[in-house]
């Protein structure tokens, strides 16, 4: 078993910059766990944290069941992928690749079994002469397939992985995600992969976890993290277009939506403060609702919000087409279907399902008075609305 576990990790630089705080994260043999996050938010530190590149101020980390408090990154048997590659200029794709085993002395026949199965996995062999290569005479994409075969050939019990996409086009980015899913669960080890891109997040991972500064915003499968934002960063990081969050007033059991009253339904009662057993209602709230989940309606059906467009966007499939809602300054942004035309200034009448709606507390900065992200008010649970 290589499990990795991490017990109360910080990292302090000093009393104001403390880029990880606090982390308990475990990693199973076989799991893809993804750190993502913006710039900034200790991901990398905490990479390196594990490495032991970086020297934790307080905090345990164990891999296989040892702890590795006192333990020199060369002998903690990890494998690295950089994002820069951090290839050797003067050596060949294949002496970079052996490069580890011939520092543990390793036998000739079996450097060269390793390689040779190293490369084939990641298609290096294709091109006969792209092992004989030196890094800068390969492409991007060669590069970073050297440095994932360096990490292969290792048989580490760990593997870190630090943004390694991120210097590739698209087109290739989108090739190499896809054989690196399938690479990993191969190699049935713990993947701790760090990434600011949530498409890589979503798409690699069998965990997600969702780092802001220095502390854990929420853990969990995929999905889980896109369909139930446990607070208003997660629900604003995650997720292409991004969520609409609107601070919407209160009055009579209803949010006020410009000239329309969005009911405060779905909202578990207990997380709300009470007055003498009575249920006090928040004078503000945040209404989440995902640009897809939106519906085009006609203008005659009573129950759509009406709004008129002052932007559209092509996005090949659909259309990103913001709406500015009747009565108000609220700015909308709706995923909507190529079948009608949509031109700026146009007035259109939509649906925001209530079952698709997230609520959150507001208190004018999305934060409480500890600086703390706020939690919402309630998860829906789509399974049981039919969703």
């Amino acid at each position: 078993m290589a499990k990795l576990n991490l017990e109360n990790l910080t990292k302090a630089y000093s009393r104001k910059i403390i880029p990880v705080k606090q982390i308990n994260l475990e990693v199973e043999d076989g799991e893809f766990l993804t750190l993502l996050g913006p710039s900034g938010c200790g991901k990398s530190t905490l990479l390196r944290l594990i490495a032991g590149l970086e020297k934790p101020t307080e905090g345990e980390i164990n891999i296989g069941g040892k702890a590795m408090k006192n333990v020199a990154p060369g002998n903690r048997n990890i494998a690295m992928v950089f994002q820069s590659y951090a290839l050797y200029p003067h050596m060949t794709a294949e002496e970079n690749i052996a490069t580890a085993l011939k520092i543990r002395k390793t036998s000739e026949a079996e450097i060269a079994e390793r390689v040779k199965d190293a490369a084939k996995k990641l298609e290096l062999t294709k091109d006969k002469d792209c092992l004989s290569c030196k890094p800068g005479e390969l492409s991007g994409g060669q590069r970073q397939r050297v440095a994932l075969a360096r990490a292969l050939v290792r048989k580490p019990e760990v593997f870190l992985l630090d943004e390694p996409l991120s210097n590739l086009d698209a087109l290739l980015r989108e090739q190499v995600r896809g054989e690196l899913k399938q690479i990993f669960k191969a190699q049935n080890k713990p993947v701790v992969y760090v990434t600011h891109d949530q498409t890589e997040a979503m798409t690699l991972s069998d965990t997600v976890v969702v780092l802001y500064d220095g502390t854990v915003q929420q853990k969990g499968h995929p999905e889980q993290i896109y369909q139930f934002p446990e607070n208003q960063f997660v629900a604003g990081f995650v997720g292409s277009p991004q969520m609409n969050l609107l601070e919407l007033k209160c009055e009579n059991k209803f949010a006020l939506l410009g000239d329309y009253q969005v009911p405060l339904i779905n909202i578990d009662d207990t997380k709300l403060p009470s007055i003498e057993n009575k249920i006090q209602w928040p004078e503000y709230i945040v209404l989440g609702i995902r640009p897809e989940e939106i519906k085009e309606t006609s203008l005659e059906d009573e129950q759509g919000i009406q709004g008129k467009i002052t932007l559209v966007e092509e996005l090949g499939r659909e259309k990103l087409v913001s709406l500015q809602v009747d009565g108000s300054d609220i700015i909308l942004r709706a995923l909507l279907g190529k079948s009608t035309q949509w031109n700026i200034d146009d007035t259109v009448r939509f649906i925001i399902p209530e079952n698709c709606i997230h609520w959150f507390r507001w208190d004018g900065s999305g934060r409480n008075e500890e600086g703390q992200l706020i939690n919402p008010l309630h998860q829906r649970d789509r399974l049981n609305k039919g969703r």
